[in-house]
């Protein structure tokens, strides 16, 4: 029987136009009054991911930062998080300064952000108006925080890539978990702003997922986890039951014991409703 379903957002709880179905809306409230643990994974902050869940209402845990944090909600609990060395968010901070990136500190139930960004209407990296903060608020905040996520951000897809080269030299216990799609595959269209997600070396979806399924005492048998990136293969690697989006690369189709149909198709909405058929 099937205990719990750890889940992507992007591209795969959502479709193309960032949207959930209502179909999908009612596959989550049955999974809630029939008992199906529906635990969300992310890149996405806590506090963009608690934002999220207010609409939905189905979670009681959640895994945000690409893994880097476990928080129960119900308890306003952070179970688990691995954090970066302060002093490599620092060289991070002088790199974006000196060079006129964006940079997106996630740390507790908030988010800092150094300056706007022509991203800022893509909802994935949205931030409110109050968490624009000054140099000194960014410093202090580095000093005195627990950094768990950075997401480096630029217009100019060539200076990401120089970004690359400099981080890949300079940071051995770092290590960029999630990226704009067209920093690997130029063939891709054009984006408005390109990113990278910095996390602890240590830190993964998959790591988070066997920690959390540790504390709630599920085997590998009784979850499943549902994603369509490379950041999602690692929580496919956690458990027996892995399935990939049918949206997804081929190479991410290939760590997958199952494909289910595209996020515009509700794939995930698909597989749940079989799960739950399956456990009755």
């Amino acid at each position: 029987m099937i205990k719990a379903v750890f889940t992507d957002i992007d591209g795969t709880l959502k479709n193309s136009k960032r949207k959930v179905s209502n179909y999908t809306r009612e596959t989550l409230k049955r999974c809630k009054d029939e008992g199906l643990q529906i635990i969300l994974v992310s890149g996405r902050s806590r506090q963009n991911m608690l934002k999220f869940i207010e609409d939905i209402d189905v979670c009681e845990y959640i895994i945000s930062s690409n893994g880097a944090e476990i928080y129960d909600i119900q308890k306003n609990k952070k179970i688990y998080a691995d954090t970066i060395d302060k002093k490599q968010v620092k060289m991070l901070y002088d790199y974006v300064k000196k060079n006129n990136f964006t940079i997106k500190l996630n740390y507790e139930d908030k988010l800092a952000i150094n300056k706007k960004n022509s991203s800022d209407d893509i909802e994935a990296f949205k931030a409110d108006v109050e968490d624009f903060k000054t140099d000194k608020e960014i410093l202090n905040i580095i000093n005195n925080k627990e950094i768990v996520q950075c997401v480096i951000m630029n217009e100019n897809i060539e200076k990401l890539k120089e970004f690359k080269r400099y981080f890949y030299e300079n940071f051995n216990n770092l290590k960029i978990e999630n990226e704009s799609k067209k920093l690997k595959n130029e063939d891709l269209p054009d984006e408005e702003s390109y990113y990278c997600d910095i996390i602890n070396k240590d830190a993964s979806k998959g790591r988070a997922v066997e920690k959390l399924m540790r504390e709630l005492e599920y085997s590998i048998q009784e979850v499943v986890t549902i994603g369509d990136g490379e950041n999602d293969i690692s929580m496919f690697k956690a458990t027996d039951n892995s399935v990939a989006m049918g949206n997804a690369s081929e190479y991410v189709k290939k760590f997958a014991n199952y494909v289910t149909k595209s996020n515009d198709e509700d794939g995930l909405a698909y597989m749940l409703n079989m799960i739950l058929d399956k456990n009755k």
